[in-house]
Order: structure tokens, then C-alpha cells, then sequence
């Protein structure tokens, strides 16, 4: 299969995956904040936030297997493969039982917390349990869920992803049909129908893994120690490179929540789902692209290919995570009233305040989706040693920033505090660390790394002005229809620019081809039917 290819299948599969995962989460938020209400939705959002901390495991796990399965793969020695699939699955059993002990701990804080009113800690208890319980079989399945990722067959680990996400939203759904309960009731069944759906589906996955081949089941006499040693060295790093990811998703609303109680993580929680969406207008291409540098580095003559992964890899961010955060920040506001903020149970005096922390998010998410890319190729190429401590300084320096701003920022911004304490320490990281260093390791000038963005992002200027000026002058009607003009208007200049200046004229040729191939193969199939 050749490269186009490859890249053309999980870039397509990827962005179905997010587009459902996308619509998934726009609808389930409004459903919790409707059956739930205001103090009960932010209970959901702190906890989810606070789990976080205990899927540290799980993301170590994944990151790490991903690409030493790849490695183990590619290298054509079929028994060295199942070597590192059989020593991982002993590893994810290990990783289980660290959750669990994260889990504990978690549950032994609660009372510390700012769950006000106290009648919802029980509920928080019995939520904390359920998640433990869909955590520990998504570690214990994890090497059969990486295999598919490793291989490159992104439909079916794509589709897995999908099915979690829709495992929530049925549980969700499910407060709908419910007769008239409590808040902490509902807080109780979502937790549990959500997270037994996932822990169900782990278990039906792995069996038909299993089934279809039997190579694929775990064997003790296939664990080698050398196998071992290589994914627990890897993931030594990894934990450094989670941990700094993490501790601003979990300490952020946990200060949220000790100064402003649960309208802090309500107002906290749907300003970072929405800001988070745009991370995944580019994680559709970060999403196996370490797989894909671990089998290119392993090639002969693999600088200039190298080169050319970083080239269109940071440009296609660029192109997706750019309008993306420039778009949410021009419309924050009617997107948040459309979706939850014209709600009963939502607060009408929080709505400026979450828009405040949409934009000031945005910029922090923009950063990362587009270096997100750089982060996942120098992983590919073997080069998480050197960057993971320079992560892990960036995370801590969060709490400690977010800390200091909420003390020294007057009275009404003080909310804001852990919002720039994440933008600043995010975009430092991951837009002006990384590449300053990377470009060494990948034997690239600095100006290579961000030479791919110029394009994109004077397109997006130049699409964004229209949307801005037309903001300033129209009167708001704050409802669907004045967001679907603006967002048409947006997407419409900026896909022209795109078009005209970003993509070269080669490119141009091969796309217009490329859709007029498709639309003739799929007549012609309609023809004949």
C-alpha cells in the first residue's frame, strides 16, 4: 500500500471517529445538565476532571504500546511481536492495580472537596467506583485495542473509540426515560449504565480478538524480559510526558472548585469540553502518526521521508487546529448559548464568565493542536527521552502559576487564574519548547518546524475579519441562526484561501482529480445498481 495511501485512509477514518465523538459530546452535555441540574452536572464535570488523574495508567499504556508495537511489527519477526504483546498484557495487569490504588485515594479525598451540597457525596462516591471498575478492563484490554493501532487498521480502533463514547451517552439517555428522582440518584445511574456499558464492551471485544485469532491471546511462556524492559523504559518517559498533560486537567478544576464550589466546575467544565473540541480538529492526524514515524524511521534513508512527515504533518494541523481556535474564539458566545446556556439550569450571570474562559482556553488548545504533531513524530523517532523532562517542568509550573494569579488578580478576574496559568504554560511548552529543541534532533532548522504555518495562518486572519467586523456592527441575535451565518461565512472564506494560497497548484490538480475519480467511481457503482 503506498504511502498517500495510508495517510489518506487514517486521516478519513480518524475524522469519522471525531466527528461522532464530536456530536456525542456536544449532545450529552445538555442532556446531564437537564436531568441532572446545575450542582449535579458540575459534580459530573469536577469528577471527570478529577479521574483523570487515575488514567494515567492508561494513557502511559496506550502511548507506550502504540509504538513499540509498531516497532515489534514492522521489524518482520513475528515471534519478537508476540513477545512485547504477551509482556504488555502482563504490564496492563500491573497498570490495573495502580489505578485501582489511584481510585483509592481518590475516593479517601472526596470529603476534602467542595461538593456542596453535602447530600451529592455519596453519589460522588458510587461515581468514582464505576469509573474504577470501566478503567481497570479498559487497562486489562488495552494490548488487543493497541494492536489494531499499531498495524495501521484505523477503521476498527476508530470504531472502538466511537463505541465508548456512545456507551455514555446511552447511559445518559437513560436519566431521560427515568421516573422522577434526586440528583444524586441520577449522578449514581449515569456512572454506573456509562461505565458498565464500557467494561462490558472490553470484555465482548477482547473475546472476539480472541476467537478470530488465537495468536492473539496472552501466553506467560512468551513474556521475555528484554520485551519488558523496553516498553516499561519507554513508558518511564511517557509518565513524565502524561503527567505534565494531566496535572493542569486535574488541578485546574480542583482550585476551581475549592474557590467557586460547583458553579466553578460548571462554568469550568463546559469551557474546557468546548475548548478540548479543538484538539480533535487535528488529532485525526496526530491519532497513529507515531506508528507511522516508528515503521519510516525504521526504513534506510529515512531523513528525507522524515522531512517530509514533518513538513505536511505540522502544515495539515495548522490548517485544522488554526480556524479552529480562531473560530471558536470569534463565536464562543452564541455556541455556548445555543448549547447550554439558554437552558433553565444554567446560570444566566455565568454565561459572560464561561465565555471569558472559552477564548482564554482556546488559545492554549490551538497551541497544542498544532505541536501536537511535532510531540508524536519525535516520539515515533525514539526521541521521548529527550523531550518528556522538558514536559514535566512545563505541567508543574501550572499549579504553581495558577496559584499565584488566583491570589494576585483582583476580586472579579480571579476565576481566570487557572485559565492563563494553563494558556501560558501549554503554548510555552508545546509551541516554543518543543520545536526549539526538536529541530535539533530531527537535524532541522527552527524556521523549518514553523515555516508550514504562515500560509494557514494569514488565511485564517483573512477569513476571520468578515466574522469579526460583522460581530461589531450587527446587533446580536444570540440563537441558531445567527450562528449558522457567521460559521457558514467563516468556513466558506476560509476554505477559499485554503484553496487559493495555502495548497500549492500540484496539489490543487491531484485533490480536484482525486474528488472528480471518486464521484465517477461511485455513479458509475450507482448505475449499475
Amino acid at each position: 500500500m503506498s504511502e498517500v495511501r495510508r495517510w489518506a485512509i487514517r486521516l478519513i477514518t480518524n475524522y469519522i471517529r471525531l466527528a461522532a465523538t464530536l456530536a456525542i459530546g456536544l449532545v450529552t452535555a445538555p442532556i446531564l445538565l437537564h436531568a441532572l441540574g446545575a450542582d449535579a452536572a458540575g459534580l459530573v464535570n469536577f469528577l471527570v476532571a478529577t479521574i483523570a488523574v487515575s488514567e494515567l495508567s492508561q494513557r502511559v499504556i496506550e502511548l507506550s504500546m502504540s509504538r513499540e508495537f509498531s516497532a515489534a511489527y514492522h521489524s518482520g519477526d513475528r515471534q519478537w511481536f508476540h513477545s512485547v504483546y504477551s509482556s504488555a498484557a502482563l504490564i496492563c495487569v500491573i497498570a490495573a492495580l495502580v489505578a485501582l490504588l489511584a481510585f483509592a485515594a481518590i475516593l479517601f479525598c472526596l470529603p476534602l472537596f467542595n461538593i456542596n451540597p453535602p447530600s451529592l457525596l455519596p453519589a460522588a462516591r458510587w461515581f468514582v467506583l464505576a469509573r474504577a471498575v470501566e478503567m481497570i478492563m479498559v487497562i486489562l484490554t488495552a494490548p488487543q485495542i493497541n494492536y489494531f493501532l499499531a498495524t495501521e487498521r484505523m477503521v476498527v480502533y476508530n470504531l472502538w473509540i466511537v463505541l465508548r463514547r456512545v456507551c455514555s451517552l446511552a447511559g445518559a439517555l437513560g436519566l431521560l426515560v427515568l421516573p422522577d428522582f434526586d440528583p444524586g440518584a441520577g449522578v449514581i445511574f449515569y456512572g454506573w449504565a456509562s461505565s458498565g456499558l464500557v467494561a462490558l464492551s472490553c470484555v465482548i471485544f477482547a473475546l472476539v480478538v480472541f476467537c478470530r485469532d488465537r495468536d492473539m491471546i496472552p501466553r506467560r511462556s512468551r513474556v521475555n524480559r528484554r520485551a519488558i524492559h523496553e516498553v516499561v523504559a519507554v513508558g518511564g518517559w511517557n509518565i513524565g510526558v502524561m503527567t505534565a498533560l494531566l496535572i493542569p486537567e486535574v488541578v485546574s478544576p480542583l482550585l476551581m472548585n475549592l474557590a467557586f464550589g460547583l458553579v466553578g466546575n460548571l462554568i469550568w467544565g463546559y469551557a474546557f469540553q468546548l475548548a478540548g473540541y479543538i484538539r480533535m480538529t487535528s488529532s485525526g492526524m496526530t491519532t497513529g502518526l507515531a506508528s507511522v514515524t516508528a515503521r519510516i524511521t525504521a526504513e534506510p534513508d529515512h531523513d528525507q521521508k522524515l522531512r517530509a512527515v514533518v513538513f505536511h504533518a505540522t502544515r495539515l494541523h495548522g490548517l485544522m487546529g488554526l480556524p479552529a481556535a480562531v473560530g471558536l474564539m470569534l463565536l464562543a458566545e452564541p455556541i455556548l448559548r445555543v448549547w447550554v446556556a439558554n437552558r433553565p439550569n444554567f446560570p444566566p450571570d455565568q454565561v459572560a464568565r464561561t465565555v471569558t474562559l472559552i477564548r482564554l482556553l482556546a488559545v492554549a488548545w490551538g497551541m497544542r493542536s498544532v505541536s501536537e504533531g511535532w510531540m508524536f513524530i519525535l516520539y515515533g523517532a525514539g526521541h521521548v527521552r529527550r523531550y518528556a523532562l522538558w514536559m514535566l517542568m512545563g505541567g508543574l509550573t501550572n499549579p504553581l502559576l495558577a496559584l499565584a494569579l488566583m491570589h494576585l488578580l483582583p476580586e472579579p478576574y480571579r476565576y481566570l487564574g487557572p485559565a492563563w496559568a494553563f494558556t501560558v504554560a501549554l503554548s510555552g511548552s508545546f509551541f516554543i519548547v518543543l520545536p526549539l529543541l526538536g529541530s535539533r534532533w530531527l537535524r532541522l532548522n527552527l524556521r523549518d518546524m514553523y515555516a508550514p504555518l504562515w500560509r494557514p495562518a494569514i488565511a485564517v486572519l483573512l477569513a476571520a475579519a468578515p466574522v469579526a467586523l460583522a460581530r461589531v456592527l450587527w446587533t446580536p441575535r444570540r440563537d441558531v441562526v445567527e450562528l449558522l451565518i457567521l460559521a457558514f461565512t467563516f468556513t466558506i472564506a476560509y476554505a477559499a484561501l485554503t484553496w487559493l494560497w495555502v495548497l500549492s497548484s500540484s496539489e490543487r490538480k491531484r485533490l480536484a482529480a482525486g474528488v472528480v475519480n471518486t464521484t465517477g467511481r461511485l455513479l458509475r457503482r450507482h448505475a449499475a445498481t
